[in-house]
């Protein structure tokens, strides 16, 4: 009885959980349908993470279109098409065979995907701790994580002290609400990630099963290797630190759990080099790599951002020899993240996705083990009502942080701003582009419609992305000099030859960089528009044979 109304509590809790992630899409969309942002179409992304959730739109179109490898449509560059993702391809292909619009499956996937690591974390707790108050503790503060920002903004609001700074303001990584409520495949990934540890939990305690479970991980991680392969080097660092840890606190030989770590590393290990010659070869990806520079916070930032049950975290390291095995793996999570986050790599940020899982399960040990004990010999035993108190002080200083990225993205999304709204002529000149191109053709636009284009018209676009467009600094200039009143014609025809552009947009996006007027020149013939006035959007067909051709 007492199992099945935990395992209730959690279901109820992740219900709420979900529910309160998606409130600032949920009113985006009754916006819409109420008329509250008039002439405006919400595109599904929320400020914060629209500019990459809009390049998953770009990787969901070419699933949409049947393809299994996928070409950077971000960019104009020849390159192969060799890259593989087994989330983003597969939702475009939902969206294919159902009809859905992309927008409708993203929305869908972030709820499918919190759900799929919830349900992780409940088993995973699990394993890390047997009596259900330190279960439920361990799964609710995994889920809803934040750090000291939060409750320090109560006052920046209220009483008019400075802001503060903070990765957990930008970092959806560290945090299971922020990625819920923005980036599905992060959850995915938090998902493989608990799974692929827990296996290897089952296999380092198991005797003839443990080869199975050992295999089981590798398979999970060869999932998220073609995904997001961030985590697998984060999941590495734990596989070859627990054993060393676990045999220097038991004082026994390392070698059996060496063993059981290498098994799922030799299994992704082929997909790693794969992925690391796809980054270091192909153009398109290479630069992506190159211009992502994701660099570590420093540690003062981080720990602000890892909040109270960071500390007790690090507190807990110093009780490692009390620990459950699956305690101490949660250890060596912690150090391995914190450890593999430092490594010279560019994508340094990156590997700190998911520290908050393992630092929940050291925080409930800390609670479970020390001070709700404590606590509760002061008051004649009464652990129940430590327990309680403990619930009042934790809250607040959780949920804080969560509550005001809420807040702050429904604030935003209240603002109907671009592009998590988009005008409805520049949604209909998109639209036509579709109807019109094929996926091989290119188009000039502006950086803040161009990021548009690649999941909204399945075409490439010369600069659209700040790391996959390749050279998206230099290209984003040449498109302020394209659009520029005073820049030669001779120049602008240069480019579009050289480039091999097939179209160019014009919409409010691009009159705001420069006043050219793409009607005074012959090369350029117009074939549709759209709005009026300050919202006229209109398409242009790059027609060299119209006129002069272009000097070589």
């Amino acid at each position: 009885m007492i199992k099945r109304t935990a395992t209730w509590l959690a279901v109820a809790f992740g219900a709420a959980f979900i529910v309160a992630t998606q409130v600032p899409h949920a009113w985006a969309v009754y916006a819409q349908s109420r008329g509250y942002a008039a002439g405006k179409v919400y595109t599904g992304v929320l400020p914060t993470s629209a500019e990459d959730a809009l390049s998953y739109y770009g990787w969901m179109r070419q699933g949409q279109e049947g393809e299994y490898a996928f070409a950077d449509r971000f960019t104009v560059e020849e390159h192969r098409k060799l890259y593989v993702n087994v989330f983003y391809g597969p939702l475009g292909w939902i969206a294919g065979v159902t009809g859905a619009s992309i927008p409708a499956v993203y929305a869908a996937a972030r709820v499918a995907a919190a759900a799929a690591l919830l349900a992780a974390l409940w088993w995973f707790a699990g394993l890390c701790f047997e009596r259900r108050g330190a279960r439920l503790a361990c799964f609710a503060m995994a889920a809803v994580s934040g750090g000291w920002e939060g409750p320090y903004n109560w006052f920046v609001r209220n009483r008019g002290w400075e802001p503060v700074s903070s990765p957990g303001w930008w970092t959806p990584e560290i945090s299971t609400f922020f990625s819920t409520m923005t980036i599905p495949h992060f959850d995915a990934a938090f998902a493989l990630q608990v799974l692929a540890v827990g296996f290897m939990v089952v296999a380092w305690r198991s005797g003839a099963a443990a080869t199975r479970f050992a295999a089981a991980s590798g398979a999970t991680l060869l999932g998220l290797v073609f995904f997001h392969p961030y985590e697998v080097v984060t999941c590495a660092a734990v596989f070859g630190l627990y054993p060393l840890l676990a045999a220097a606190v038991e004082r026994r030989a390392p070698w059996r759990d060496l063993r059981m770590s290498a098994i799922p590393m030799a299994i992704v290990a082929p997909a790693i080099l794969w992925n690391a010659w796809l980054f270091s070869r192909n153009p398109a990806f290479r630069a992506m790599d190159e211009q992502a520079v994701m660099t570590t916070p420093e540690l003062s930032k981080l720990a602000l951002a890892l909040g109270a049950s960071g500390l007790l975290a690090v507190g807990a390291l110093f009780g490692v020899r009390r620990m459950t095995p699956a305690q101490r793996v949660a250890a060596a999570w912690l150090v391995g993240s914190l450890f593999a986050a430092h490594l010279p790599f560019r994508f340094q940020r990156r590997l700190l996705g998911g520290i908050q899982l393992p630092i929940a399960v050291l925080a409930a040990f800390v609670l479970a083990t020390w001070v709700v004990p404590w606590l509760a010999s002061r008051m004649a035993g009464r652990a129940r009502v430590a327990a309680a108190l403990l619930v009042l002080v934790m809250v607040p200083l959780h949920a804080a942080t969560p509550y005001y990225l809420r807040d702050i993205e429904w604030r935003q999304v209240r603002r109907f701003g671009h592009p998590t709204w988009i005008a409805v002529p520049d949604r209909d000149l998109l639209s036509e582009l579709d109807r019109r191109t094929g996926p091989d053709d290119a188009v000039l636009a502006s950086h803040a419609l161009g990021m548009l284009v690649p999941g909204l018209a399945g075409v490439h676009t010369f600069v659209g992305h700040y790391s996959l467009t390749i050279d998206s600094e230099a290209k984003s200039r040449d498109v302020a000099r394209f659009f520029g009143a005073d820049t030669d014609d001779a120049w602008r025809r240069d480019l579009v030859a050289r480039w091999g552009l097939d179209y160019v947009l014009w919409t409010s996006h691009e009159r705001a960089l420069g006043a050219f007027d793409p009607a005074s020149v012959p090369w350029l013939e117009e074939v549709a528009r759209f709005g009026e006035s300050d919202g006229l959007a209109v398409l242009y067909r790059v027609a060299f044979a119209a006129s002069t051709s272009p000097s070589p």
